[in-house]
């Protein structure tokens, strides 16, 4: 890794690139124009012709600059190749998100609260039977 310089260029490029293309995936997908302009989000956000959420990506260099001053001082943690902290962190937004939206299906709530007591039970009986 180069630099603070060389980081900061490269996040604020990526975050203002992903905002855009997550805004406009969610504003064609997500139907945020009638979401917005109805209660409850009418009132706390500003609806989509709005100049200042127009403006949105142009402000996204902004919080590049703050996510890279975030990262810098753990850049060799970071970026060092721990690939796994990667996926735990997709597969976990994945899961959690789909979890939470879809509350009806009792085969997830059962399946998860399984695994979840294997995932504890198992370092639990390591420890125990450990000499």
């Amino acid at each position: 890794m180069k630099g603070l310089s060389v980081l900061t260029l490269k996040t604020v490029n990526v975050r203002s690139i992903t905002y855009y293309v997550a805004g406009i995936l969610a504003y064609t997908l997500g139907g945020y124009e009638k979401s917005f302009s109805q209660p409850p989000l009418s009132y706390l956000m500003r609806p989509t012709s709005d100049p200042l959420v127009m403006a949105g990506p142009l402000f996204q260099p902004i919080r590049g600059v703050i996510f890279a001053s975030a990262l810098y001082p753990l850049r060799n943690v970071v970026f060092a190749g721990l690939w796994e902290v990667l996926l735990q962190s997709l597969l976990f937004s994945f899961v959690l998100f789909y979890w939470v939206n879809h509350p009806g299906k009792p085969w997830l709530n059962w399946t998860l609260g399984i695994v979840f007591s294997i995932v504890m039970l198992l370092p639990l009986l390591g420890l125990v039977a450990s000499p």
